[in-house]
C-alpha cells in the first residue's frame, strides 16, 4: 500500500527514506502549481500497485531540500532505491516509464529474495 509520507523534519527523514532497500518517490511541487496537483492522484494511483510511497516536497518552501536535488522546474518526480536516483521526471511526467521502472525493480527484488 502507498501513501503520501508527512514531513516533520524533512532532511533528516529524506536522508533516512532513501537509505532504504525499497523504492521511494519524491514529488517536487509548489502550492501554485496546477499540474502539480493534477498529477498527485494519478501517481498515488500508481504507486499504490507497487506498495511504494511518496513525499510531496514544496520546492518553495524547502528550496534547500529541491537546489540539493537540482531540482529547478516543477512538478518534478524522482525515483530513489538505495540511496541512489534511478529516475527523474521533470514538466511533462511520462507515466508509463515510472511504471515500467517500478516493474522492473519488483520483479528484481523478487527474485534477488528467491536467492
Amino acid at each position: 500500500m502507498s501513501h503520501r509520507v508527512q514531513m516533520t523534519n524533512p532532511i533528516n527523514q529524506l536522508h533516512l527514506f532513501k537509505s532504504t532497500q525499497k523504492p521511494f518517490v519524491m514529488l517536487f511541487q509548489t502550492e501554485t502549481c496546477g499540474v502539480c496537483h493534477a498529477i498527485e492522484p494519478r501517481l498515488k494511483d500508481l504507486l499504490e500497485n507497487y506498495g511504494v510511497s511518496y513525499v510531496a516536497v514544496d520546492a518553495i518552501k524547502y528550496p534547500e531540500i529541491a537546489g540539493q536535488h537540482q531540482v529547478f522546474t516543477v512538478p518534478t518526480i524522482l525515483v530513489w532505491s538505495e540511496n541512489h536516483e534511478i529516475l527523474r521526471e521533470s514538466r511533462f511526467i511520462n507515466f508509463s516509464k515510472i511504471e515500467r521502472l517500478l516493474e522492473f525493480v519488483q520483479v528484481y527484488e523478487t527474485d534477488y529474495e528467491s536467492l
